[in-house]
């Protein structure tokens, strides 16, 4: 009794491998899809988190803060920021018994591509993003370099706010204006915005403070797997 046996032919292999080949790389996509969404996810709940975390230090440190050696006419007293002109490099808030300095996105990008870098640093050469200062005396905003005044710190005086991470954020903006309200009350209406320092380029139609985030940055993976993204956040404290 003869049997038939027939097996695939070249075409229907073909065809095989042709339908796997597409199955691949439709979950090749959809799984870079998702790794996407999900890390532009991760960095906005981590920007709206150490948000509200600054402005709750904020918050504490100007509520119980002593403005008597502040005019009201004075801005320099309480902000500073360096150069006048251009982007941003670096600034400081001075809340009376302490003050706030960083350095913007801005500088730690240029820092990192190591092109003349406007970067501030400790007198140990110790890099920071933003720190908080006992400076009863007001000495960071008084002085007419704020270079000058942070290379005279120490690195355990300082209190890090936002430290370099796989994911550094930085500030790109901050305004302080200064409110008197009813009965002379002093009130602070405080500005920022936050920022990741991937993918972030400057002077942009239609951005937040001059920064937004580049082409294809805000919806894929970029080259380190970092998605880029920044909000403003916006507060008002009596002092």
């Amino acid at each position: 009794m003869s049997r038939n046996r027939r097996g695939f032919t070249l075409v229907e292999l073909s065809l095989a491998i042709v339908f796997i080949a597409i199955l691949l790389r439709t979950i090749a996509i959809a799984t870079v899809h998702i790794t996407a969404v999900y890390q532009k996810g991760m960095t906005i709940k981590n920007i709206n988190s150490i948000g509200r975390d600054l402005i709750d230090d904020f918050k504490r440190t100007i509520s119980a803060s002593q403005w008597g050696q502040c005019e009201e006419s004075e801005e320099r007293c309480w902000l500073k920021e360096e150069p006048a002109s251009g982007a941003k490099m670096h600034g400081a808030f001075c809340a009376g018994n302490y003050s706030y300095v960083w350095n913007t996105g801005h500088a730690i990008k240029q820092d990192r591509e190591r092109k003349d870098s406007s970067r501030l640093v400790l007198n140990d050469n110790t890099p920071f993003i933003l720190i908080k200062i006992l400076d009863s005396e007001n000495k960071i905003c008084s002085s007419n370099s704020l270079e000058q005044a942070v290379a005279g710190i120490n690195a355990n005086d300082v209190t890090f706010l936002l430290e370099d991470s796989s994911q550094t954020l930085a500030l790109y903006d901050f305004t302080a204006n200064r409110i008197t309200g009813a009965n002379n009350r002093l009130f602070y209406d405080v500005e920022f915005v936050l920022g990741t320092i991937d993918g972030i380029i400057t002077n942009e139609e239609g951005s937040i403070s001059g920064v937004n985030c580049e082409a294809g940055a805000s919806d894929s993976l970029s080259k380190d797997s970092t998605y880029c993204a920044i909000n403003k956040f916006n507060f008002a404290v009596r002092a």
